[in-house]
C-alpha cells in the first residue's frame, strides 16, 4: 500500500485560476495546526503521516488510533492512523445558512449566517460559488465568483460563515445594486 502512496495527495476541484475553497480551508487549518477541525472537515477513514514530526502531533489526537509505522525507502518511516468514527452534524452552505445584506464603510455587503450548528464538509464547500448580479434600470448582469474561504470548519447557529463585499465603485455610488446568491452544484 505504501508503494502506491505519493509524497503528496492530488486534489481536484475549484474554479480556474484559483484553488477550491475547501482545499484552501484545509491548508489553513493544517498551517494553524488545528488538526481536530481538519479531521472533522474531511471526515477521513485513515490518515497517513509522512514525517516523524507530523506523526508525533497526530498521536496526541484522541480521534486517531495508531495502526503502525512502516519503513519505506523513499518516504522514511510513515505512520498510518485509523480514525475513530465521528458522528458530526453537517453544515451545508446552501441549506443551513441565511443571507443578510448590509453596508460596510459605504460598500454593499452580504453575510451568510449559520442557521444550525455543525461542521462544514470539504466536498460540499468545493461545489459552491457565488453569483453576483448587478442590477441597473431593471436589468441584471450576473457573474460567477469563487467562494470566499471560510475561516474555520465548525460553526454555531447565528455565526457568520461567509462575508462578501462589492468593492467596485459602481456599487458604492449606487449606479448598480449588487445581489449575491450562493450556488452549490
Amino acid at each position: 500500500m505504501l508503494d502506491a502512496t505519493q509524497s503528496w495527495t492530488p486534489y481536484f476541484g475549484g474554479l480556474s485560476g484559483r484553488g477550491p475553497a475547501g482545499e484552501a480551508l484545509l491548508a489553513a487549518l493544517e498551517w494553524r495546526e488545528r488538526f481536530p477541525e481538519a479531521l472533522e472537515l474531511t471526515r477521513p477513514t485513515r490518515v497517513l503521516a509522512l514525517t516523524p514530526a507530523a506523526a508525533e502531533k497526530l498521536r496526541a489526537l484522541p480521534q486517531l488510533q495508531p495502526r503502525g509505522c512502516f519503513r519505506h525507502l523513499d518516504l522514511g518511516e510513515p505512520c498510518l492512523f485509523d480514525v475513530v468514527r465521528m458522528d458530526l452534524p453537517g453544515l451545508r452552505l446552501d441549506r443551513d445558512t441565511r443571507q443578510e445584506e448590509s453596508r460596510v464603510a459605504d460598500w454593499p455587503a452580504t453575510d451568510f449566517l449559520a442557521t444550525t450548528s455543525g461542521v462544514l464538509d470539504v466536498r460540499e464547500v468545493d461545489r459552491c460559488s457565488i453569483r453576483r448580479a448587478g442590477r441597473v434600470l431593471g436589468m441584471s448582469f450576473p457573474s460567477m465568483l469563487p467562494l470566499p474561504i471560510p475561516d474555520r470548519a465548525r460553526y454555531v447557529a447565528g455565526e457568520q460563515v461567509l462575508h462578501i463585499e462589492a468593492k467596485q465603485l459602481l456599487f458604492r455610488l449606487g449606479v448598480f445594486s449588487p445581489r449575491f446568491t450562493l450556488v452549490c452544484e
